[in-house]
């Protein structure tokens, strides 16, 4: 599995727990995040050993949503509409990728 910086995944036996790992910002998504979230996901497909994934946040905010402080939404100047449509295109390939696992039970 990668190496990621906000987020942390732990594994035990064929379950995942996946944590939001930016307690101080209340788990706020940044550029970063959604790109990891994104590659864990991706990599999700292909484990089929893991028949469970426990999805959290660390500290007391499961996510507080987009980091508005992020470059992709507070950076002033040219390019500041594309950079925040990237931002969500990304959150958009997030969801996708989570609905389209065969870990995901609807119940």
């Amino acid at each position: 599995m990668d190496k990621f910086t906000t987020i942390i995944v732990e594994q035990r036996d064929a379950v995942e727990i996946l944590s939001l790992n930016r307690p101080d910002a209340l788990n706020a998504v940044t550029p970063a995040m959604a790109d990891e979230l994104i590659a864990y996901f991706s990599g999700l497909h292909d484990r089929l050993s893991t028949r469970i994934v426990i999805f959290r946040g660390n500290g007391r905010a499961f996510c507080a949503g987009a980091e508005l402080g992020s470059d992709a939404f507070a950076a002033p100047g040219p390019g500041r509409p594309q950079r925040q449509l990237d931002m969500q295109q990304r959150y958009s390939r997030i969801i996708r990728l989570m609905r389209s696992c065969p870990q995901l039970s609807l119940r």
